[in-house]
């Protein structure tokens, strides 16, 4: 099995002119300019003169950092209150939580198998899958630029095929329960017992007419491949701010199923990923707790993405299962934990949802559920009892394919809301 490197980029200098800073900030400042600039993607121009590099240096900090950009008194006033967990998602002294905190489940699982436009990642290799070679995580990375139509296609490089293939099994499998088909890739270091969590009550339950799910989109431009593209050239797009294009009409696919089975639901449609994709996790947080402060009776929030996976020689990985004669993307349920520093005493309640699902999506459509994924990193998920990122298919396959999951991970969420005693 291949081990992946960090990838490289160009270093940054940044020259700081305002001489008002005190010589304690001057240091931080400068420390945190340079974690910053280091996920930048390299420039265009390697000619590009020291005031180019410092605008562009001041403009990503001040992407990720609210008021900076306001001179020394706001800098001052970013490092000392707005640079918390609480107002920007993560901890400016540890450089993992920063990348954790836009990028969930980044990581390559596989000898041949990388995720584009990833960051570092240290997750432990994991174990090989029994039946099938490929094998890959989520959710989807973060791009590299702004989101785009998916009809735009700038790059007149190579053509690279899309491959269809089905991931059902890796990890923990469910071997002491009755239902054989629950897998955990678990990423923490904490242990799961399926069948005891699964035996354990939720402490979530539906108030009559009062909203229950609240279903938000993080990465909301992620978008799908044409009907009938088999193939893809670099620079082709995968994003668009058309929500009937995007994961927001999966969204709507879901809301569907969930109020046909009698559960109230609040679909947000809201673009937390445009202009800037730096910071979506903290906006999507914003319109969580705005929803949560409106109608405490939310107990459930569903976050959709759509995954990506592409091998190192170029090709696109669509994960696929055939579901009652249906062509279906595959569904990802990812649960996040308190592993990554940052606080989250909600996890495990997270975790019995996502367990229920998973055991009902698996007995009741099966082929539909790749392994639930428990990751350290906590996305937002400290916000309720029963959160969870929900990954429909890839950017390989067809919106079609993930509208017909949509259907049928809101059937069994559907499902499990209606056997909460």
């Amino acid at each position: 099995m291949k081990k992946y490197t960090s990838r490289k980029f160009r270093s940054r200098t940044i020259v700081i002119k305002k001489a008002s800073l005190s010589f304690l900030m001057l240091p931080v400042g400068i420390a945190a300019a340079i974690l910053l600039i280091s996920r930048m993607p390299p420039l265009a121009s390697s000619t590009a003169d020291s005031a180019d590099i410092a605008q562009m240096a001041k403009l990503c900090i001040g992407t990720a950092i609210p008021g900076i950009e306001g001179g020394d008194r706001s800098m001052y006033n970013a490092f000392f209150g707005d640079i918390t967990h609480h107002t920007i998602g993560f901890d400016i002294t540890a450089a993992p939580t920063i990348i954790a905190g836009q990028l969930p489940a980044v990581r390559a699982a596989s000898g041949d198998i990388r995720l584009i436009d990833t960051a570092p990642s240290e997750q432990p290799a994991p174990d090989p899958m029994s039946d099938a070679a490929v094998r890959a995580a989520s959710p989807t990375p973060s791009p590299s630029a702004p989101a785009q139509s998916p009809a735009a296609n700038t790059d007149s490089g190579d053509m690279h095929p899309i491959v269809e293939v089905s991931l059902i099994s890796g990890g923990t499998r469910n071997n002491a329960g009755y239902n054989k088909d629950i897998y955990v890739d678990n990423f923490t270091d904490f242990a799961v017992d399926i069948p005891k969590i699964l035996d354990t009550p939720l402490n979530i339950s539906p108030v009559d007419g009062e909203p229950f799910v609240l279903i938000v989109h993080t990465h909301t431009t992620e978008s799908y491949t044409p009907a009938g593209q088999d193939t893809y050239q670099n620079g082709d797009s995968t994003r668009t701010q058309d929500p009937s294009a995007n994961v927001v009409r999966v969204g709507d696919e879901i809301t569907d199923q969930l109020r046909a089975a009698g559960v109230n639901v609040i679909h947000d449609k809201t673009i937390n990923d445009y202009p800037s994709y730096n910071g979506s996790y903290k906006k999507t947080l914003g319109v969580i707790e705005y929803y949560l402060d409106k109608y405490p009776s939310i107990q459930i929030v569903l976050d959709i993405h759509r995954d990506g996976m592409t091998k190192q020689d170029g090709t696109k990985l669509k994960v696929c299962a055939d579901v009652n004669g249906e062509k279906s993307a595959q569904i990802q349920l990812v649960l996040g934990s308190s592993q990554g520093g940052l606080t989250h005493e909600n996890w495990r309640e997270n975790l019995k949802l996502g367990l229920r699902v998973q055991d009902r999506m698996t007995r009741d459509y099966p082929g539909l559920a790749r392994p639930l994924a428990l990751q350290k990193e906590r996305y937002n998920m400290h916000a309720t009892y029963g959160s969870m990122i929900v990954e429909v298919g890839t950017d390989g396959n067809t919106l079609e394919e993930a509208i017909v999951a949509g259907r049928y991970v809101g059937k069994a969420l559907g499902a499990v809301i209606g056997s909460i005693e």
